[in-house]
């Protein structure tokens, strides 16, 4: 079964003792290495046993809690609706998610039994106490198509399945065929926009945010609501021995209370953070000089002069940015796989909003179908045609790959367009916003830190509707 993004939990109960599945549900901040899908994989094709009587409402606090690198959270902290039960019986750990559960999980050759147990229980990975949209049956706001696998020795059946969903949320209808690698280095070449605004350029697709490009996003504004499109912090600690390698959570180094006496008594609090923005962790921007490719970044400058440890990147860098983001945000909410052009296209038709030059575009992909959502690379062209200044997404773009090329949307904006990016934003928040207002366009804004040499920046961007 293939159901990510949270769509198909009816689905679920046509599974029955006999049936051999894996489940890949996706773990909403995990990493893959404690995914469902691994551990599904792990239990060697046999049945994994989950079945949802119920979609939740919203559970906003409970993936905050997974821990990273560590399949358990606080079971303290999670609410429960009744008595555990039998192993076998159903278990409620909400009032509104029930799962039944496996008397004695199947052991696969090589695997500890530890990770299977932790298997029969879902919640203990996270996977099906994310964040889930209440999908009813009485929803007229349109279609939701969703794909979902169900693998039986060598059989493989797909199996569609409709549900009501909000009227941004298109019907989606598939990426194209695979791209190769002669073809995106075509692309590469025949629709860069090295030397467009000269030689020397270093903005790259901002210069397609014009001021009245910025006077029109700012009619936009009508109801005056802001909604921030960042993730929350997950601060850890200098002595958490997860800490070691890349993607590293936002360290707390320390943290100072002072007392003075100025007439009155009074005091100040403050701390002291380390930050990797880069990687799945943070909500943040890319630089143009964050990507090369063939030794060359952006407008054609060398990366080997660009950037360098102990100069940072001297050309390209985020403080090109500095003066604000200020342009016509788009949200195209399509989750559950990679989104190809005539998904677009079809957005487009339904909503009746044109994606046009200059706007700052943004996929919700539902952020739990990892590395399944994002933008498909036969979309490229798309991004050329219709002059998109900023792109950004809930996951780190890339909806598949090219051979030899394992991030093509990263390396093509970034290089070859100049079009700078949003990595791992929350957008569960504007998608509710824009769904209850039923409006997909707004006056989109972000300010990166000035960082001098900066590869990137943790930002906050704001949507006003």
């Amino acid at each position: 079964v293939d159901a990510p993004s949270g769509c198909c939990y009816s689905a679920f109960s046509t599974l029955t003792g006999s049936t051999a599945v894996a489940v890949r549900a996706g773990a909403k901040h995990a990493t893959p290495d404690t995914s469902i899908s691994t551990a599904a994989t792990m239990s060697n094709g046999r049945i994994v046993g989950l079945h949802v009587t119920q979609a939740p409402a919203r559970l906003p606090t409970l993936p905050q809690r997974l821990r990273r690198h560590d399949p358990h959270f606080s079971r303290s902290s999670v609410k429960s609706s009744g008595s555990q039960g039998s192993p076998s019986g159903p278990t409620s750990f909400s009032p509104t998610m029930s799962f039944s559960r496996l008397a004695s999980p199947p052991k696969a050759p090589g695997v500890e039994t530890a990770h299977l147990e932790e298997l029969a229980d879902p919640c203990a990975l996270g996977a099906f106490c994310a964040p889930r949209p209440t999908m009813s049956p009485s929803d007229p706001r349109g279609e939701y198509i969703m794909r979902i696998l169900a693998v039986a020795g060598g059989l493989v059946a797909a199996i569609m399945v409709v549900f009501g969903t909000p009227s941004g949320a298109a019907a989606q209808v598939g990426p194209a065929v695979e791209v190769t690698r002669e073809q995106f280095d075509a692309w590469m070449t025949d629709l860069s926009n090295w030397g467009r605004w000269g030689a020397d350029d270093q903005l790259g697709a901002l210069n397609l945010i014009t001021p009245a490009k910025r006077v029109a996003a700012a009619r936009l504004v009508q109801a005056g609501r802001t909604v921030s499109m960042a993730r929350d912090m997950s601060v850890t600690t200098l002595d958490n021995p997860d800490q070691a390698g890349a993607n590293r959570a936002p360290v707390l180094v320390g943290s100072v209370r002072s007392v003075f006496d100025i007439n009155v008594q009074g005091g100040f609090f403050w701390e002291r953070y380390e930050i990797e923005y880069h990687g799945s962790l943070v909500s943040h921007l890319d630089a143009l000089c964050h990507v090369a490719y063939n030794g060359k970044v952006y407008n054609g400058f060398d990366f080997e002069t660009v950037a360098s440890r102990e100069d940072g990147c001297t050309e390209l860098g985020v403080i090109n940015s500095k003066d604000g983001l200020v342009t016509r945000g788009v949200l195209v909410d399509l989750p559950g796989r990679a989104v190809g052009r005539a998904d677009i296209e079809a957005w487009e038709a339904e909503t009746g909003i044109t994606i046009s030059a200059g706007d700052a575009l943004f996929l919700r992909t539902g952020r739990d179908v990892g590395q399944t959502g994002g933008y498909h690379p036969s979309l490229i062209p798309f991004f050329k045609e219709r002059d998109i200044a900023l792109l950004g997404s809930d996951v780190p773009q890339e909806g598949g790959q090219v051979q030899g090329v394992p991030v093509p949307i990263h390396v093509f904006a970034l290089v070859s367009l100049g079009v700078r990016l949003f990595d791992n934003l929350g957008l569960e928040e504007i998608a509710r916003t824009a769904n209850e207002l039923n409006r997909w366009e707004f006056l989109f804004m972000a300010s990166p830190t000035g960082v001098p040499n900066g590869a990137g920046a943790a930002i906050n961007p704001i949507a006003v509707f």
